[in-house]
C-alpha cells in the first residue's frame, strides 16, 4: 500500500512550505505540546478497481491538525499556508489530485483567537 509514501509526501510538503510548525505523523489523533504542533493523520482509505486495466485508485482522507494550546501563534494564518501548499496539488506526482475540502477552527475559552485548526484533506492516488 502506498499510503505511507503519500503520508511522507504530505509531511515533506508541509515541512518545506510551513517550516514554522514542527510536523509529525500519527496513526490517529493529534499531538499536543506547550508550543504550536502540527499533525498529519490518515483517517480512511477506500479503493476503486478498474476492470479494463488492473489499476487500483485509492481515495484517502487525511486530517491535518495545527494546535497551539497557548494561543500564541496565528493558527488561522498557518491554516491559510497549509491550504495554499496542499490544495489542488499532486505533491510532485505522488497523487492524482489532493484537495482541502474543509477547515474547522477551534477557539479556547477566554482566548481572542483560534488555538486549533483541523483541515480535511482528500487525496486520490494509484495504489499499484
Amino acid at each position: 500500500m502506498r499510503r505511507t509514501e503519500v503520508t511522507n509526501a504530505i509531511l515533506e510538503t508541509l515541512q518545506t512550505n510551513v517550516p514554522s510548525v514542527p510536523w509529525t505523523s500519527k496513526v490517529s489523533g493529534v499531538a499536543t505540546s506547550n508550543s504550536v504542533e502540527g499533525t498529519v493523520a490518515c483517517d480512511s482509505v477506500s479503493f476503486e478497481y478498474d476492470s479494463k486495466d488492473i489499476s487500483v485508485v485509492a481515495n484517502a482522507t487525511y486530517y491535518v491538525y495545527i494546535v497551539d494550546l497557548n494561543s500564541t501563534v496565528d493558527v488561522d494564518g498557518l491554516a491559510d499556508e497549509v491550504f495554499q501548499c496542499l490544495n489542488n496539488d499532486d505533491l510532485g506526482g505522488v497523487l492524482i489530485v489532493g484537495d482541502v475540502v474543509r477547515i474547522n477552527y477551534g477557539l479556547a475559552p477566554g482566548k481572542p483567537k483560534s488555538s486549533a485548526v483541523l483541515l480535511e484533506y482528500r487525496v486520490k492516488y494509484y495504489d499499484n
